[in-house]
């Protein structure tokens, strides 16, 4: 347990007092009860050494921060870590997101939401570990060591009107006349005080409640736009429409187009964000009779070079004044011939395997309840006994494999090409990128909270940090590639610049690398300049520490 030789406080209330060789340890009362057999009992944790020369004063530990709810200080270090706080600062400067969060919540917060998302998006969002990314990590200007309770009570504090204020800066800030990808994913969840947590269709397959997360994502520069939550028991689709209200009122104001998967191909809900008078651009099931019709009426014409689209191996074509569900609009159909390979050689392996299935079944009655059998194999019943025999349906094999690589958009935006209406449709998969990258390494599968306030206030911070992560990620895109690295290894070689910190001097305490001068560079921090720019930081937080302890009359 860490002392800080340098801070003095007052001792606690409730305190008694234990001498282990020349020092003296304060122990502070933190819960009073009886055993079962009704006897007085307590229980005391460490919370600092006394000090014999000023009475009724002591040196503090990490519980006495924790125990007192007073945010923890920084210690007098012998090393602190600079570089991935100072990538983290110049991400923050240059989006402009400190400004933003400054006058949202307070420069204060503003800070701690920054120190946050650090550990959010180098660590994951499971709080247990933020004091010693804090203590170790050196922000400028900060000196506070957050804990995760304290954590916890800022997640309660970044109310609905603060993060709403924070979107009517955000969003203009980023968007434009663009496209917009929105897409929706669960996050599942053990609490039982979660007011949206509500059994529904999970995607993780969890049989928990979960709550319902859509993400709006700008495909003009890949930044999350917004974020809300909703109940778990709402379907994507029937929560379209007050998805982009709610998105309108916290700033994406104005016309805006909304790009979907086929999730969202439905009458009831195409109509309702029609009668919204939102354009929109959506994907139609290849297995729908109307995606079908057009495949087939289109498809012997639309391998020409004059459809040949910008994509590797894709063909795409328009067919103007159409209507669906009585929506008029435009239709693409489009050929990927990479995926038509792909496709026909998955089938060419499934056939295989299934005929081995089929092989090791004996009952004929068995074999022919399998759709996936019948659906491509012909079965014909022994005369004799229970067994039979089977053939490949080559028609119906055929009829599978002639819409391989085939596929139809439905769009309301008149101007857009064939051109743009594919780049639009293939962006949209970055939301659910974003997605992968908050469950899979920023660790929000689970929200491991238990108040609607506090999960509502995490969430808000996560989406800051995926802001945060989607910068770090483009700047490093081409040096991840070159040196085969990834993010997370990038962010470690970073955090492994330190600066020696002692009475006398204030200095890096190994040189900087070239692979982190490149990575310092490609983030648009100067490795030159770093070290004397980290030193007069943290030599103002010393001057302005002793201050405080001077002025404070101990």
């Amino acid at each position: 347990m860490s002392v800080y030789k340098n801070e003095i406080v007052d001792i606690p209330k409730h305190s008694y007092s234990q001498k282990k060789g020349n020092t003296i340890y304060n122990y502070t009362y933190t819960e009073f009860y009886r055993n079962s057999e009704k006897k007085p009992r307590n229980k005391s944790v460490s919370t600092g050494v006394r000090i014999t020369n000023k009475k009724g004063k002591m040196h503090p530990n990490d519980n006495y921060f924790s125990l007192m709810k007073i945010p923890q200080k920084r210690k007098e270090t012998d090393v602190l870590n600079v570089g991935f706080t100072a990538v983290t600062e110049a991400g923050f400067g240059e989006i402009g997101l400190m400004e933003i969060l400054s006058a949202a919540f307070g420069k204060t917060i503003a800070t701690q939401i920054r120190s946050i998302c650090a550990y959010m998006v180098r660590e994951g969002c499971v709080m247990s570990y933020i004091d010693y990314f804090t203590r170790d990590e050196y922000f400028s200007r900060v000196d506070e060591i957050l804990s995760s309770q304290r954590v916890s009570e800022i997640f309660a504090e970044l109310t609905a009107d603060k993060m709403n204020d924070f979107y009517a800066s955000w969003i203009p800030k980023v968007n434009s006349d663009h496209y917009i990808c929105y897409d929706v994913t669960s996050v599942s969840t053990y609490s039982e005080m979660l007011l949206e947590a509500e059994y529904g269709y999970n995607r993780d397959h969890d049989k928990l409640p979960q709550m319902n997360i859509g993400l709006f994502t700008s495909e003009e520069n890949k930044y999350p736009l917004y974020m809300f939550c909703y109940n778990g028991s709402v379907n994507d689709a029937s929560n379209i429409v007050e998805a982009c209200k709610n998105a309108r009122t916290a700033g994406l104001d104005g016309k805006f187009k909304v790009v979907m998967d086929g999730g969202f191909f439905d009458d009831k809900k195409l109509n309702l964000l029609h009668s919204e008078e939102l354009t929109f651009t959506v994907g139609m099931p290849a297995y729908l009779d109307c995606a079908k019709g057009y495949i087939d009426e289109f498809k012997e014409t639309l391998y020409s070079p004059s459809y040949y689209l910008n994509h590797s191996g894709t063909y795409g074509r328009i067919v103007e004044d159409q209507e669906i569900f009585g929506i008029k609009g435009r239709v693409f159909v489009g050929l990927c011939t990479e995926s038509a390979k792909l496709l026909n050689e998955d089938l060419d392996a499934k056939l295989e395997r299934y005929e081995s299935e089929i092989s090791g079944i004996a009952w004929y009655k068995t074999v022919i309840k399998q759709k996936k059998y019948t659906s491509l194999f012909d079965f014909k019943k022994n005369e004799e006994g229970s067994g039979f025999s089977y053939v490949r349906n080559e028609e119906k094999i055929n009829s599978v494999r002639s819409r391989f690589g085939y596929f139809v958009i439905f769009t309301t935006d008149i101007h857009a090409t064939a051109q743009g209406i594919i780049d639009a449709y293939r962006d949209k998969d970055y939301d659910e990128k974003q997605f992968y990258d908050l469950k899979q390494y920023m660790g929000a599968r689970r929200p491991r909270v238990h108040g609607q306030r506090t999960f509502d206030g995490k969430y808000a911070v996560l989406m800051i940090a995926l802001i945060y992560r989607t910068w770090l990620k483009e700047k490093l895109r081409s040096y991840k590639t070159a040196h085969h690295l990834t993010l997370k290894r990038c962010m470690m070689k970073l955090s492994d610049i330190k600066m020696l910190v002692d009475s006398d001097e204030v200095r890096l305490l190994k040189s900087i690398t070239a692979e982190q001068r490149a990575l310092l560079e490609a983030c648009s921090v100067d490795p030159d300049s770093l070290e004397a720019t980290m030193r007069e930081y943290i030599l103002e937080s010393e001057r302005e520490r002793l201050y405080t302890i001077k002025n404070s009359g101990i």
